[in-house]
């Protein structure tokens, strides 16, 4: 197993990366230097190949300490190594090669968190690969829409209340705007912004991420905006990303009126027609956990009744010494405080 590190141009990465199935939106070229721009974190990007055949990828978000040897890398939904087969040991060495390389060579602290389904992989392939289960970790839990399914199977299988107030929204005389036009991103940036002012929202989904992410993507990645309007009035909008055969629900900002004439309903009912068209195979709703989605975002997106699926835990690995604990220390606040 060799390690080819970067810098590689945006096409390499999303060339090389879109060839494997466990393509998540953290791994994609644009999410990661939109944190890196808006979150202060540095990138770094790794192939590893095997006869000169690229097997594996993983972005990582790295935090040096200053002055001193050290610091943290975090995997997030990565390493990718699935691609014509799911070979465990390939998973195993590419595991094995990071651990050389972020941990013994530059005594940092590593944390992977990997996008397996959970209970697919034994967590024992990565004791034994050098790594530790982490004491605390959120793994990802989210819940996708197969789109291969006839648009009448998809409508039928509506939760009940939801179908009810999707086909109020679609009488109502709502009208949706679906594209990449700027006019159309800027209504939910700013959309987002008014509701982070007044019900201070939190998320790492900022206006200024969706502008940075818009900024560095390109073409085939940029986020694709749907926008709702009733009698000439901005009812609000959604953002998708795009990546391998996923669109995924990144953000609502959708206002007051537009929930009470149900636009959101009408807004993420046509995206998934929309990703259908152009021949996407999955909408995933961008995170469903029941114990870290607020309640109520958490019931909408059920409404579609789209199947659940969650990944592995957290592992870690970290030389002995007070300087590796307090920085696992520092990023485990960081992650889940």
């Amino acid at each position: 197993m060799k390690i080819v590190p970067g810098p590689f141009s945006q096409p390499e990465w999303n060339s090389v990366v879109e060839t494997f199935a466990d393509l998540s939106l953290l791994q994609t070229w644009e999410y990661a230097e939109a944190s890196s721009r808006t979150r202060g974190l540095e990138i770094s990007r790794l192939f590893f190949e095997v006869d000169g055949n690229i097997v594996g990828a993983a972005q990582a978000f790295v935090r040096p300490m200053p002055f001193i040897k050290g610091g943290a890398a975090v995997i997030n939904r990565g390493p990718l190594w699935r691609q014509n087969s799911a070979d465990r040991s390939r998973l195993a060495a590419i595991l094995a090669a990071l651990r050389a390389y972020w941990v013994e060579r530059q005594g940092m602290y590593l944390r992977v968190s990997p996008a397996i389904p959970s209970g697919e992989i034994p967590d024992s392939l990565f004791h034994e690969a050098g790594y530790q289960s982490a004491e605390f970790g959120r793994p990802w839990v989210s819940a996708r829409l197969d789109l291969s399914k006839a648009t009448g199977t998809l409508r039928r299988s509506l939760r009940n209340n939801w179908a009810a107030a999707l086909k109020k929204a679609e009488t109502a005389g709502i009208t949706i705007a679906c594209g990449f036009e700027e006019e159309l991103f800027d209504e939910i940036r700013n959309g987002l912004e008014e509701m982070r002012k007044h019900k201070a929202f939190d998320s790492t989904v900022t206006p200024a991420f969706l502008a940075a992410f818009q900024a560095s993507a390109d073409q085939r990645h940029k986020l694709w905006s749907l926008t709702a309007e009733y009698k000439g009035r901005s009812l609000g909008g959604i953002a998708m990303a795009r990546y391998g055969s996923v669109c995924e629900y990144l953000v609502a900002a959708v206002n007051d009126e537009g929930k009470r004439l149900n636009a959101g309903q009408l807004l993420l009912w046509s995206a998934a027609l929309n990703a259908k068209e152009r021949g996407y195979r999955w909408l995933d709703l961008g995170g469903m956990d029941p114990n870290g989605t607020p309640k109520g975002i958490l019931y909408f997106k059920a409404g579609l009744n789209p199947k659940p699926y969650s990944y592995a835990a957290d592992f870690e690995a970290y030389l002995p010494g007070f300087i590796n604990k307090a920085i696992r220390w520092k990023v485990e606040r960081a992650l889940f405080s």
